[in-house]
């Protein structure tokens, strides 16, 4: 993030809205904030699936399996004598649709992204 934020928004930019009146954080706000737009909508996406789908940490704070996160509920259907298939596909169904309105949301965002700057 940092990468991408400090050749989009230079330093003179923000002193030119220092310079028009805007305080530092209306000036962040303002004119660094939209330009980090695109870097924004892909890291977001990335991060929350990221966390969505890590297994380790809930497994070792949480002792019950009433106590699972929606993505580690399938895991609670495994047996070693017998496994309930039909509920163990629902519930990867189930806890994936999140993941897939994610997707279906931020995918447009991130193809009109580039492009919606560069026509004036």
């Amino acid at each position: 993030m940092r990468q991408f934020a400090v050749p989009t928004a230079p330093r003179e930019l923000l002193g030119a809205a220092c310079i028009d009146g805007a305080t530092e954080l209306a000036g962040h706000w303002r004119i660094a904030l939209p330009l980090t737009r695109l870097a924004l909508g892909v890291q977001g996406p990335i991060t929350f699936i990221g966390s969505w789908n890590n297994a380790m940490n809930p497994l070792i704070v949480m002792r019950s399996a009433e106590n699972y996160t929606l993505s580690l509920a399938p895991r609670s259907l495994l047996s070693s004598t017998s496994t309930e298939w039909d509920a163990l596909m629902a519930e990867s169904v189930i806890s994936t649709l999140p993941l897939l309105l994610l997707f279906v949301v931020s995918s447009r965002q991130m193809v009109a992204g580039p492009t919606a700057d560069t026509v004036k």
